[in-house]
């Protein structure tokens, strides 16, 4: 059997989307940093933040459609609930980032992670897991990366924002995504989208 040719792949994910109240806090709190960190980030555009839940990579087009099916009955089997976005950190450390993100606190740690088990448990037979699946899941919203050397006073800015609340984030959907990359960004292609607990 032949190798699939590239153009029968798409790089594809499954997500929790950012609702508009959440996004708006999100443009608000960049706007304020822009001026603190005027240089050396790229931020995420606001409205395309969201929770990854799991990463596939790139899978032969023709799954899509056992994708898609996936989503409906993962999302079927599991209540919508309220999180609390709080806090900013960074990874690898927040002192010296290379990702810089919105935190989540309180128990729903609890049930993003149940959710990110439940796909991969239906993925298993399907889709081969990445190496970094392995490691533990760690769920955030991804704000800003830095694109070079630590820009002056990142640390001290983060200690600042370490608290910093965006609200409430009523969690209600999951998508499966298609990711296309392009010069200027990644551009996200809804692929499949369903209510959660209907």
């Amino acid at each position: 059997m032949t190798d699939p040719y590239v153009d029968d792949l798409i790089r594809t994910f499954y997500a929790l989307p950012a609702p508009s109240g959440l996004v708006d806090s999100v443009r608000r709190f960049q706007g304020r940093a822009r001026i603190d960190l005027p240089r050396g980030l790229r931020w995420t555009k606001p409205d395309q933040v969201h929770l990854t839940l799991a990463f596939l990579g790139h899978v032969p087009v023709e799954r899509t459609e056992e994708l898609k099916q996936i989503t409906q009955s993962v999302a079927t089997g599991f209540q919508g609930f309220d999180a609390i976005v709080q806090g900013v950190g960074g990874f690898p450390r927040a002192d010296r980032p290379r990702v810089i993100w919105a935190g989540l606190s309180g128990e729903s740690h609890l049930k993003f992670g149940d959710l990110h088990h439940r796909i991969w448990d239906r993925l298993n037979s399907e889709i081969p897991k990445p190496a970094s699946v392995g490691r533990e899941f760690h769920p955030h919203l991804t704000l800003a990366r830095v694109s070079g050397p630590q820009p002056p006073g990142i640390a001290e800015w983060m200690k600042q924002n370490s608290e910093f609340g965006f609200g409430v984030w009523p969690v209600r959907e999951l998508v499966l995504l298609q990711s296309v990359l392009t010069p200027n960004g990644p551009i996200y292609q809804t692929l499949a989208q369903a209510q959660l607990g209907i």
